[in-house]
């Protein structure tokens, strides 16, 4: 896809690098569940390991690590993603936008983004009288950037859901 858009006429693409951001982490939503275990680790592990009783529960403590079970068995890979994160496209693009604005090398700008981070890119551009377009690619836009744009459009449509 990279390779066909650098083929298209006045067209620029910016890539960062991606960067590691954190380890390996658990979809929050998961987390909750392997948390409210915990209570009941102890005596599990007890049980299986010691052949301790069972612990005693009441219908609300039996009902609580049920749900608790169910979303601990609900982990899959899909569960699981390591903290990835690209750098350096912002900063890259910003500065494109303040050279040509300041060059004067164009008179409109498209770009496709909803970051917040552009505001002081859209405000220079827009200051020195170059339109500048948002194409946020169906996602929404900040309230701050959406107030230093002249327009937001869509070039493409939005792709029907599987």
């Amino acid at each position: 896809m990279f390779v066909e858009l650098r083929r298209k006429r006045k067209f620029a693409i910016r890539l960062g690098h991606v960067q590691k951001d954190s380890g390996w982490q658990i979809d929050p939503a998961k987390t909750k569940y392997l948390l409210k275990m915990l209570p009941w680790l102890d005596d599990i592990q007890a049980a299986v390991m010691d052949g301790a009783p069972m612990p005693e529960l009441t219908p609300a403590d039996r009902q609580e690590l049920q749900r608790a079970l169910t979303g601990f068995k609900s982990l899959d890979a899909d569960s699981v993603r390591l903290g990835m994160r690209q750098k350096g496209v912002d900063m890259r693009i910003g500065l494109d936008i303040a050279s040509m604005t300041l060059k004067k090398q164009v008179d409109t700008l498209i770009l496709v983004t909803g970051d917040s981070d552009f505001v002081p890119a859209a405000k220079l551009a827009r200051r020195e009288g170059v339109e500048f377009l948002l194409d946020p690619m169906w996602q929404s836009v900040s309230a701050d950037l959406n107030e230093h744009v002249d327009g937001v459009v869509s070039s493409f449509p939005k792709p029907q859901r599987c």
